[in-house]
């Protein structure tokens, strides 16, 4: 029976997304005030207190990618519930899924363009379809896949983070050539070195006029897609597929038994 057809709503998944979306909105905070760098790094724009590091330490661990990863989850369980209802009424239900996700990147381009970078809207439509294509299969297999994805994810950062202490060393490096250090120290603007031109840059363009910020990020529209793609399409993709698992295995509709929700949350 399919999910749609037993539930008018699940208040519990939209009691969650308003939790997820409230701790999206703490992290972004920090985004929205200050150079894109002081989102990684607190001693790129004014970290520089004890309790200042420990506000931003405890988002970072708290609640950065966590929230993120379990408003993506909702959303994966959502596709699920739209192509339900819209089969239920005699439509397509993967068409519905498309054309809701052409709309998401029409609304994400707009947003990144004329109000902010962290758009995260673009990165749905993208992903999207993609678990539109895996979504039929049993909850098991989607869960398996889903830890592929996020075990493809951290190897891709993996490989960065060794890349960036290879980088380091040899610029540190006491036979370092001219190229080396000036890649550290690129690294070193890229993470945010306080007084970095970069953050200089930035701040001068967002203080500007709107046109000059518009044609600032139209400028850098594929590094910035491509760059989300490569670090959070995997996992985003894995947590659309957890959603998707999760619901139809009865764990976010309540069909689970008390002990079962409590052993789950035991692990």
């Amino acid at each position: 029976m399919p999910i749609a057809n037993q539930y008018d709503r699940l208040p519990m998944i939209d009691i969650t997304r308003g939790f997820a979306v409230m701790g999206i909105a703490l992290m972004n905070i920090i985004a929205f005030s200050m150079p894109e760098s002081a989102y990684v790094n607190p001693n790129a724009w004014g970290g520089e207190s004890m309790a200042d590091r420990v506000a931003w330490l405890a988002s970072f661990v708290l609640v950065d990618s966590k929230m993120r990863g379990l408003f993506s989850l909702l959303f994966g369980a959502s596709m699920i519930l739209l192509m339900d209802r819209t089969e239920m009424a005699g439509g397509n239900g993967v068409k519905r899924n498309l054309i809701r996700c052409l709309w998401l990147l029409i609304f994400g381009l707009v947003h990144y363009l004329l109000l902010w970078w962290g758009d995260i809207l673009c990165l749905y439509a993208v992903v999207g379809p993609i678990a539109m294509l895996i979504a039929g299969r049993q909850p098991m297999q989607l869960v398996k896949i889903a830890f592929l994805a996020f075990a493809l994810h951290f190897g891709i950062l993996g490989l960065k983070m060794l890349d960036i202490h290879l980088a380091l060393g040899a610029a540190q490096a006491e036979s370092a050539s001219a190229h080396a250090i000036a890649a550290g120290q690129r690294l070193l603007e890229g993470i945010g070195q306080p007084g970095a031109s970069g953050i200089m840059e930035e701040i001068a363009v967002y203080r500007g006029d709107w046109a000059g910020m518009i044609a600032h990020k139209a400028s850098n529209i594929w590094g910035w897609g491509i760059t989300g793609l490569l670090y959070m399409s995997l996992d985003t993709l894995g947590f659309m597929l957890l959603g998707m698992a999760m619901l139809k295995g009865g764990f976010l509709s309540g069909k689970w038994s008390q002990e079962q929700y409590i052993g789950t949350a035991r692990h």
